[in-house]
């Protein structure tokens, strides 16, 4: 049980780390095409990143909670059999 619950925390973390790295590649490729696009926001380009990374930063850490949550209750149905 441990295994399968640590296997998907792995696949669902390289899940989300897949799709931001895909969307900054493609925000990066888009400013470097578009540049008048975004010149014209009052924030910087990469502000949307910071928000999105730390909504990563935060699923990363719920992640490795469960992660770590998984292998202390493996550790104690162990024990007690």
């Amino acid at each position: 049980m441990k295994q399968k619950i640590r296997r998907g925390v792995t696949i669902i973390l390289s899940s989300f780390l897949g799709v931001f790295l895909g969307k900054a590649l493609f925000l990066w490729w888009d400013v470097k095409k578009n540049p008048g696009l975004y010149a014209m926001n009052s924030a910087p380009w990469y502000t949307r990143l910071w928000v999105e990374g730390a909504a990563l930063a935060v699923v990363f850490l719920l992640g490795g909670l469960v992660w770590l949550l998984s292998g202390r209750i493996g550790k104690n149905r162990t024990e007690k059999k």
